[in-house]
């Protein structure tokens, strides 16, 4: 079987990122610039530019951040206590505190642009059982849905049409969206797998096909056709915590096809999504740079940039990248990505 990804040709930068929370860990994003990624170190939001080697703060809190979000040219971290704090990128204006929503962490954060006249909207997900969509910049409160258990993720389709949210106890919720911009309640994905917290969701760029894991250590890739079963179940590699899935993500280029996952630590997973079964499928397991192998190595984060040329993994000590070979992808009969 070809290898997905050569290890070996990993690039690597010395850039640290910390992790604020044991179990939230999407804290590296990719921008609509494909040379452009965002990442959070102590109190900031920093962009890396990966032609330049140079990271720029964006956002500077007065809190650590335990989440964070970028898209639409705004940049928004999520706090503990509750906090969060938006600023729009590239203006002279100072960041807006958005209304205390409830003394929890803010355990995830979505931007997204709505459908409805492009107006770009903030999806925060609170510990208190709840998510929070707000307009942008105005700040309007557009709905507020009601979950189980406390949400940890949610992640819209690229069509604005549908919000996939995973929480405490296996929740998998499906909301639908009306034409003023609110959501209602379409779905309850049952299954008899994840039985712990959903910690991370994602769409594929179709939104037809979406992808859970959490700390039960499997990932599983649902088509929104067919909610009865799964399209796979996908296992960590590790036991225990070690093998606690933190990040899902797919690659947002229809040609490239790959979803990626990474576990509490050490390891990081690329999955061929063109041949997908219940318990089998095309993978690859990336063991992340570890300079001490008497240690584990905690993952903060990762992700495909926006044109899907290079798949990035953040740890608390270094940004790592591997090309991607989109020529190799389309070629008839071979299933592999190789780095260049």
């Amino acid at each position: 079987m070809a290898e997905l990804i050569e290890s070996s040709k990993t690039s690597q930068r010395n850039i640290p990122i910390n992790i604020q929370h044991w179990q939230l860990r999407d804290l590296l994003q990719p921008s609509e610039n494909p040379s452009l990624l965002y990442f959070s170190h102590d109190a900031c939001i920093l962009r890396f530019n990966s032609l330049t080697n140079i990271s720029t703060t964006i956002l500077r809190c007065d809190f650590l951040p335990v989440s964070f979000a970028s898209n639409s040219g705004y940049t928004a971290a999520g706090g503990y206590a509750g906090q969060v704090l938006l600023t729009k990128e590239d203006s002279n204006s100072p960041p807006v505190k958005v209304k205390s929503l409830d003394i929890s962490p803010i355990n995830s954060i979505q931007i997204s642009s709505s459908r409805n006249n492009n107006t770009p909207q903030m999806f925060i997900c609170n510990n208190n059982n709840s998510i929070h969509i707000v307009s942008l910049p105005d700040l309007d409160t557009v709905d507020k849905l009601s979950t189980p258990h406390a949400p940890n993720s949610c992640a819209l389709s690229n069509d604005s049409r549908m919000l996939l949210s995973g929480g405490d106890c296996g929740d998998i919720i499906l909301h639908s969206s009306r034409s003023d911009g609110s959501f209602e309640k379409v779905a309850s994905v049952t299954n008899n797998i994840l039985r712990d917290a959903v910690i991370c969701c994602a769409w594929d760029s179709n939104g037809n096909r979406f992808a859970v894991g959490g700390d039960d250590g499997f990932v599983l890739i649902y088509d929104l056709r067919k909610l009865s079963h799964p399209l796979s179940k996908i296992r960590s590699s590790q036991k225990g915590v070690k093998g606690s899935i933190r990040t899902v993500k797919f690659a947002k280029a229809a040609c490239v096809d790959l979803l990626a996952f990474s576990e509490h630590v050490n390891v990081v997973h690329v999955i061929d999504c063109r041949d997908l079964s219940l318990n089998d499928c095309q993978s690859q397991q990336i063991s992340v740079p570890n300079s001490n192998a008497c240690r584990d190595v905690n993952i903060a984060g990762l992700c495909f940039t926006s044109d899907a040329t290079q798949l990035a993994f953040a740890t608390e000590a270094s940004l790592s990248f591997i090309p991607i070979d989109h020529a190799r992808r389309r070629a008839f009969g071979y299933s592999a990505i190789n780095t260049i």
